[in-house]
């Protein structure tokens, strides 16, 4: 049982919070990123080591790190790509080796997706599994639908597989309506799910 604390969200978060940051997200994906990388440990090294902090938005009660909230923009986001198809295969090999790069890089490719003009892209949202329910996935949305309305974005943008129904929900109920969806049923048995909806929130009708 969490005890209610104040959730205060900043942007991004200490270095020496790398490995809980990690753990947080590989929780949240885990059936994503194990396809690629499946040691559960070096999954998290290759989280903690390519993390941009200034591309996230997160989620703390008292001390502790609970939740965040990527972004992926031109220049940069804050798993360096990852989950949009982007890392370099020299990043991979530095972390993984050259035979699990490989089979990371081609599971990767399978996300790839980049940031549309006047459009914040959001690189993944999670939230500590003992924490959800209390209101910081909404908190950490509300962060990035904030941050897209300073940059004069039109709209924040994400993808939703059809096993997340729980997150599906969440995005639902803060304004995010689907606005296409592929489906891919014959890559259910390697990726672990079968379709992805793309989801966008349009700022300006909520100022």
């Amino acid at each position: 049982m969490v005890s209610m604390t104040e959730i205060v969200v900043q942007r991004g978060f200490p270095e020496a919070l790398r490995s809980e940051a990690a753990a947080i997200y590989d929780e949240a994906f885990a059936q994503q990123l194990s396809i690629a990388v499946r040691n559960d440990t070096d999954r998290r090294a290759l989280l903690a080591a390519i993390f941009d902090p200034h591309y996230c938005f997160a989620a703390f009660m008292g001390d502790r790190l609970v939740g965040l909230a990527g972004m992926h923009a031109e220049e940069g986001s804050f798993t360096g790509g990852l989950l949009s198809g982007r890392p370099t295969l020299g990043l991979l090999r530095s972390h993984l080796g050259p035979v699990q790069a490989l089979r990371a890089a081609f599971a990767f490719s399978m996300h790839r997706r980049t940031p549309q003009h006047n459009e914040l892209l959001m690189d993944g949202i999670a939230v500590a599994e003992d924490c959800r329910g209390l209101g910081i996935g909404t908190e950490l949305l509300g962060a990035i639908e904030n941050e897209a309305r300073r940059l004069g974005h039109d709209t924040v943008r994400l993808n939703v597989t059809d096993v997340n129904v729980g997150a599906r929900a969440l995005y639902e109920r803060v304004g995010f309506r689907e606005v296409a969806y592929d489906s891919f049923p014959y890559m259910r048995r390697f990726l672990g799910f079968g379709g992805s909806a793309t989801m966008e929130l349009a700022v300006d009708d909520r100022t």
